[in-house]
């Protein structure tokens, strides 16, 4: 090596003495401005080598071109997983299971006292303009048990005593349905003739049983649907107007979702109360109440889901969120700040 020039790879650094020294691949000390001595890249350039990027934390939101802040449009804020659609078919779900209840209850107490009245029908009898055409003994009951009484008086003759929670009655005019409510009248349609013949009306119930029964569920889960949907409606907006006195934070979507919600437990409520009223374990006055206390369980179970939501679980998903630059290695605000304040030390000459 000589003297005078350092050989390639090595730079002086000029240290207190006569004399510097050579450091292998232009490592060199730098005196700091606290009169510390440090190591430091003499050939490196704060601008050519930017600072290593840092890992996101766990937690810190994507941005994407869909959701600016890093949020999905399908995922419900913290506290309220779960897509609209999710909660659309658990509601459904919930239909459903309460519909499968009341069919279970037609089976078990309806359809048989039916199906044993058809059997004790008059050979020849019909509904013709209006009036019913009686060909048997009258009155005649066709079909009892606990739950039902199927009868026929056309003459209107003191009914017999019934232990039947609903009586039908066939009159003159009409079909009456009685209760402990009262009785409803239903006239009888003046342009249609029925026929009440007992051999093609049992041959008709045997072909079409299946497909009756299938139409009678669809219908009943279609009619919970649509008497839950109006009733959800109607409590969204005092739900809603709970959410923002209590601060969850839950945008009108949510709290639609919270009113959905209210209504699974109400479904297991209803069949609830449908098993025990077909297995005889509640009484008529008893079972009218609970049906009409299952539209209570709903708002109930959704505001008590909302007292449970953290206050601010529904933040803002519109509010912007600190943005990732397009180039992850260039350096952010904060370093930049960093820089400003914390400015390089002298190099060694």
């Amino acid at each position: 090596m000589r003297p005078g020039k350092p050989e390639p790879g090595f730079e002086r650094a000029r240290l207190p003495g006569p004399r510097g020294c050579l450091i292998p691949g232009g490592k060199g000390l730098t005196l700091e401005a606290s009169g510390a001595w440090s190591a430091r890249s003499l050939n490196s350039d704060p601008d050519m080598h930017p600072p290593e990027p840092r890992p996101p934390a766990g937690d810190e939101p994507v941005p994407s071109a869909a959701s600016p802040n890093g949020l999905s449009r399908e995922e419900g804020p913290a506290g309220l997983p779960g897509s609209f659609r999710l909660w659309f078919w658990l509601w459904a779900l919930a239909a459903g299971l309460a519909g499968a209840a009341v069919l279970w209850f037609f089976l078990h107490a309806w359809i048989p006292a039916i199906e044993g009245a058809l059997g004790r029908l008059p050979d020849q009898a019909a509904i013709r303009r209006g009036h019913l055409e009686w060909s048997g003994p009258e009155p005649i009951v066709l079909a009892e048990n606990r739950w039902l009484t199927l009868e026929a008086n056309p003459r209107g003759a003191p009914p017999a005593s019934s232990v039947a929670d609903v009586r039908i009655e066939l009159r003159e005019a009409e079909l009456r349905i009685h209760s402990w409510l009262g009785y409803w009248g239903m006239p009888y349609p003046q342009e249609h003739v029925l026929g009440l013949d007992r051999i093609p009306l049992q041959s008709h119930w045997g072909a079409w049983r299946p497909a009756i029964l299938l139409l009678v569920g669809l219908g009943v889960i279609a009619s919970i649907q649509l008497v839950w949907l109006v009733l959800s409606l109607l409590i969204w907006a005092p739900l809603h107007i709970l959410a923002g006195m209590l601060r969850r934070g839950l945008s009108s979507r949510d709290t639609f979702r919270l009113a959905l919600g209210g209504w699974l437990p109400a479904a297991l409520w209803l069949a609830i109360v449908f098993l025990l009223y077909g297995l005889n374990r509640l009484g008529f006055e008893v079972f009218l109440l609970a049906l009409v206390l299952h539209a209570a369980v709903a708002p109930a179970a959704a505001a008590v889901m909302l007292a449970l939501l953290p206050r601010g679980a529904g933040a803002d998903l519109s509010a912007p969120a600190a943005r990732r630059p397009d180039n992850p290695f260039a350096p952010g605000p904060d370093a930049a700040e960093e820089e400003g304040s914390n400015p390089d030390p002298p190099r060694a000459q």
